[in-house]
């Protein structure tokens, strides 16, 4: 009765969920803001009796702020009640930090939003029908959503008017330098086919096990993956635009390093 909404910023998470909510959600919907265990648990503990005497499913809807993992513990009394609805938004950064405690207070399997040609073809048309501003046509929104096959990613992509370049420019340009030096590594390595594990990295980084062990909890799924212990690019195009906004056009001379 949990569903967890995860991604980039400014995806769409919040509308994909409002628009659910308005389409599907029952008389009794509630948003809950700035949780605090001090008095959420009372009020939600209260809503769902109030459903539950009238048999109306209540359905509660928290979009997570930055950094804050209280409503973990807040909507873990709910969890598994069949008269009561829970929809949760948050970053991608945020979920990648919280993801141990999620996955301790709730069984959960992943749905991923996968994107296909047709599907996104019949979204851009639908759009454009609406008189939505889109400056970009199909196919060139197309081969950058294609890298990643991402309905949020390519929503992003037609209603921002940004290219993906341009957004993992401005990722990494919000990282601190701990998080690019990190970053640069493991991005040139993988750029030049080569291969690195997290023995090898840690010899290269100045940093302690425990920094290099939360910066990669926080960057893994949105910059790199892991997979038998190596780090592997998540895509081969958003790797070359990882390396590029880290050095610029001096990422062409890095194959020494690599």
């Amino acid at each position: 009765n949990i569903v967890i909404v995860h991604g980039l910023s400014g995806a769409g998470k919040s509308t994909f969920a409002y628009r659910y909510i308005y389409e599907h959600a029952s008389a009794m919907a509630y948003e809950i803001r700035n949780c605090n265990l001090k008095n959420v648990n009372d009020v939600l503990l209260s809503l769902s009796a109030i459903a539950n005497g009238l048999r109306i499913p209540a359905m509660f809807y928290f979009d997570v702020n930055p950094s804050n993992p209280e409503w973990i513990e807040a909507i873990s009394v709910l969890a598994g009640r069949k008269d009561v609805r829970c929809l949760v938004t948050m970053r991608q950064e945020d979920w990648n930090i919280q993801y141990p405690r999620i996955c301790t207070a709730f069984n959960y399997e992943d749905v991923t939003l996968e994107l296909h040609r047709e599907e996104a073809e019949r979204i851009y048309n639908r759009l454009l029908g609406r008189d939505v501003d889109i400056r970009r046509s199909f196919e060139v929104v197309w081969e950058e959503a294609e890298q990643s096959g991402n309905l949020l990613e390519f929503i992003y992509s037609l209603t921002h008017g940004e290219t993906l370049e341009n957004r993992i420019e401005f990722q990494i340009n919000c990282e601190s330098e701990k998080s690019k030096h990190l970053l640069g590594y493991i991005g040139t390595v993988n750029y030049f086919g080569g291969c690195i594990n997290l023995n090898g990295l840690l010899q290269l980084l100045d940093f302690s096990t425990v920094e290099v062990s939360s910066l990669i909890d926080k960057l893994q799924y949105e910059f790199f993956r892991i997979e038998d212990n190596v780090f592997k690019d998540i895509h081969p195009i958003r790797t070359k635009f990882i390396v590029k906004a880290l050095f610029g056009n001096k990422f062409l001379f890095l194959k020494n390093t690599a």
